[in-house]
């Protein structure tokens, strides 16, 4: 039986029992104070615990990883997807990857950066990576999430979209009919209120890019985590998941997103409209009304 140390490699996790790896995994200290389920389990490898689809995080993970590693944009390495039941009413998912050198951005201290403007640049460099790589992709991957099945997170909510989608007209509807709602609740006319993604491209959007979720990397190039929510879309969506989690959630990081969001429009002329659009379906969706 394999054991785990600080010098184990990627081949040692891959010949491991699931007993070891979780026993390391108890034992191991987190990466980060904010998030007790990711841990460093040697020199050049992390793991993550979750309850939820884990294996549908992996697959997206390999996926963004065979797509969009690169000099532009880090993506962990995807090494081994494990499940482990504590108890009988539990099973964990446990993620092993590669580690990457830097530090998450809801670590930083926003205040202390001399020039915000570089690591503005940097970010918005491997946002538009991930769009322009992934382009045109409609016909090869299905729409929104690539493993198929319903879509949920952004900006569906966890009871997620009611069908699933093959075609753009499916996001369109199910879109329209949280838009029509609204409308309706608040006596606007309905025909102003109607999203139109005829003429849109897809491509890969991640939809959950809080700070925790990126990182500034020893070489100062950007890594981002946490694939769960991938799903192909056109990169509006991307934007309005971004004012809607800088609306909700990032005060201290305001000085970085907002002109990162405001790079991010200027770059792909993504329309503002249609993410207020998107911010109210994921009202609809979540049943907090705007």
């Amino acid at each position: 039986m394999c054991s785990i140390t600080w010098g184990s490699s990627r081949s040692d996790f891959l010949q491991a029992s699931i007993a070891v790896i979780v026993r390391c995994f108890d034992e191991a200290q987190p990466v980060s104070k904010h998030n007790m389920n990711v841990r460093r389990l040697s020199r050049t490898v992390v793991a993550k615990r979750t309850s939820f689809d884990s294996k549908r995080e992996f697959d997206n993970q390999k996926l963004a990883w065979s797509l969009l590693n690169s000099e532009q944009l880090r993506v962990p390495e995807p090494i081994l997807h494990i499940e482990h039941s504590p108890d009988s009413s539990t099973l964990d998912g446990y993620i092993i990857m590669e580690y990457l050198h830097g530090i998450s951005l809801d670590e930083c201290d926003v205040k202390t950066f001399v020039d915000v403007d570089p690591i503005v640049g940097a970010i918005a460099g491997a946002i538009l990576w991930i769009s322009t790589k992934t382009r045109h992709r409609e016909h090869s991957s299905p729409l929104g999430p690539p493993t198929g099945g319903r879509a949920d997170g952004f900006p569906w909510g966890q009871n997620g979209a009611e069908i699933e989608f093959k075609t753009k007209k499916d996001i369109q509807d199910c879109a329209n009919k949280r838009l029509s709602n609204y409308a309706h609740n608040k006596k606007l006319e309905p025909s102003k209120w109607g999203l139109d993604l005829s003429g849109s491209d897809f491509g890969i959007c991640h939809l959950d890019l809080a700070p925790r979720n990126i990182l500034i990397l020893q070489d100062d190039k950007i890594g981002i985590v946490d694939w769960s929510t991938l799903a192909y879309y056109p990169v509006v969506f991307e934007l309005a998941s971004l004012w809607h989690l800088r609306n909700i959630a990032w005060t201290e990081h305001i000085p970085i997103f907002d002109p990162l969001i405001s790079k991010l429009e200027s770059s792909t002329h993504a329309s503002r409209k249609d993410s207020i659009k998107l911010e109210i379906v994921q009202s609809q969706s979540t049943g907090f009304y705007l």
